[in-house]
């Protein structure tokens, strides 16, 4: 048992100590990706976002980042990242082939959340190509898609709002939802 003084104005280094501050991996630094890292940052994430492109994963779009990354390309997404259990990874890339390519490292790997953008047959293919991958059931139920709260969020900002949420829900410890579409569920579709 350690007894330590933590002064209330300044927490921040017990906090650190004792890394109770979770971190955003941002895949994606298009509309949503933008509007999500500051709300995030605002919460107490520590952000990270990434891309593939130089114009848009950058310190003009993103200044009060933690991390900034440009990726040659997004198959090598986790080339010099470490995740944890308390990693929350969201998936916004550009399209199908990369969120699908993130996905698939992704699972490899611990993380509090893994939350993916999309429609119900975008879902559906991915899901698809990840059990023909060798993926089964339970590591598709660890990602929240379609994801954030059902707001009826329609712009990017909308939408940051609904994954934060979202999000804290799960850090919170109070998730009261199945928060995956269930297999049975896309095939439905």
């Amino acid at each position: 048992i350690q007894i330590e003084y933590i002064d209330a104005a300044d927490p921040e280094g017990f906090i650190e100590d004792n890394h109770l501050r979770s971190s955003a991996f941002i895949f994606g630094c298009g509309h949503v990706g933008k509007a999500l890292e500051p709300v995030l940052r605002y919460v107490g994430f520590i952000t990270t976002v990434l891309d593939d492109r130089p114009d848009y994963a950058s310190r003009e779009r993103f200044p009060e980042a933690e991390n900034v990354i440009v990726l040659p390309d997004f198959h090598r997404a986790y080339e010099d990242l470490v995740l944890d259990e308390n990693s929350y990874v969201i998936i916004v890339t550009r399209g199908h082939s990369a969120d699908y390519v993130v996905l698939k490292q992704t699972l490899k790997r611990p993380a509090a959340y893994i939350g993916m953008i999309g429609s119900k047959a975008k879902v559906k293919e991915i899901f698809q190509r990840m059990e023909a991958d060798g993926f089964g059931g339970q590591d598709l139920k660890r990602v929240y898609t379609p994801i954030g709260l059902d707001i009826s969020a329609e712009t990017p900002e909308e939408l940051a709002i609904s994954i934060a949420a979202e999000m804290i829900r799960v850090r919170s410890g109070k998730e009261g939802r199945e928060h995956s579409l269930s297999w049975q569920r896309l095939e439905e579709c």
